[in-house]
Order: structure tokens, then sequence, then C-alpha cells
């Protein structure tokens, strides 16, 4: 018995300009979502980022400026004037925070007299003098943070009452404040934002009034 076999012919019509046309549409719809939602959470992932930068910066160089300046008065052979020499607010290379003590590499050495001073200072050459925060060493300029909009020093005697008496100061309050990169857009609120972050501390000088 013989087999036939009918092949059934499709029909070969293509798409309508309108068929493509929407399709176009809802492929676009769908590529602008996935980009606006991966652009949210790389602006979200920068803000983070840069939150940390702020933190980082301010609690590191706080940590650095904490430990030297406990050291103001240091001299244990009482052969040097070391101490308070200027209580500047930190604004300016005019308005310097200036202590000294004795330094030494090991108790073997006799020591001497290292003088330490923090400011602000134009880190960029901008002419806004508040991007970084300086720190001299008998003389000498070292950059200490990037990216410092406020530093600000206040003296306390031992009653912890303000003083500008340089023989009264028994401590130092520290309060920095951050903020992004230089140039940097600033992710966390948007562009005309600034967002800042601001830690402080009280720094008990345990070498002075004696």
């Amino acid at each position: 018995m013989q087999q036939k076999f009918v092949l059934k012919q499709w029909d070969q019509q293509g798409f309508s300009l309108v068929e493509i046309l929407i399709t176009l549409t809802i492929i676009s719809l769908v590529m602008a979502g996935l980009f606006t939602s991966f652009r949210g959470q790389q602006q979200s992932h920068l803000s983070q980022v840069q939150t940390v930068e702020m933190q980082q910066t301010a609690r590191g160089t706080l940590y650095i400026m904490s430990k030297e300046i406990r050291m103001a008065g240091y001299d244990p052979d009482g052969d040097n004037d070391t101490g308070i020499i200027a209580a500047g607010d930190g604004s300016s290379v005019d308005n310097a925070f200036t202590f000294s003590y004795v330094f030494a590499e090991s108790d073997d050495e006799p020591g001497e007299v290292r003088t330490i001073s923090f400011y602000l200072y134009d880190a960029y050459g901008d002419g806004d003098g508040n991007d970084g925060l300086g720190r001299s060493v008998d003389g000498s300029l070292q950059p200490l943070a990037d990216n410092v909009q406020d530093l600000d020093f206040v003296y306390l005697d031992s009653d912890n009452n303000t003083t500008t008496d340089l023989d009264d100061i028994r401590a130092v309050e520290i309060q920095i404040t951050t903020q992004v990169a230089h140039d940097a857009v600033d992710h966390t609120l948007g562009e005309d934002t600034q967002v800042t972050r601001t830690v402080r501390t009280v720094v008990n000088c345990r070498n002075l009034g004696f």
C-alpha cells in the first residue's frame, strides 16, 4: 500500500510595521527600567563608599592627632621648656595649634624637642584654604588628611572650663568635619547637597601642669 505525504505549506507572511513598532516600544520601556534600576544601585553603592571614606578619614585623623597631642609637655628630665606654644583654633597656619614635647627613638637615647602644629591649609591650590589638614613637624609641613572641611580646637583647664591661658590648659577638645573627595559628585543626597561627617573628642594632656 503506497502512502502519500502531504507537506503543509505554512503562511510565510512577516511582521507588520505596527507589530514591529509595538515590540520596539516594549523593549525600550524594559531597557529604560533596567537602566534606572542599575543607576540607582550604582549611586547607592557610591554613597556608601563616600560615607565610609569620610568616616575613616575623620576617625583615623582624630586618632593620630589625639595620640600626639597627649604627649604635649612631655619632658622626662625637665631640662626643656615644653608644652603648649600656641592655642589657635586650627583654621589656618596663622591660627595653628602648636605644642612641643621631648621625642626619643628609644629609652637609651637622650631625645630631642619636637614641635608639632596642626592647621588647615589649601591642599589643592583652589583658594578655599580648607581642603587639607596639615601636620607641621619642626616647621616642615606634612599632609595629614585630605577633604577636611573644618577643624576646631577648644582648650580646657583643670575644671573643664574653656581657657586661653597657655599655662592653664590641661585638655584639648578636637572637632573634625570631613567631606567627599575633592571635585567628586556627592551621591549621598544629590550633586548640589554637601554631606559631611563630624567627629570630636577630648584629649587629656597628662604631661601638662607639672
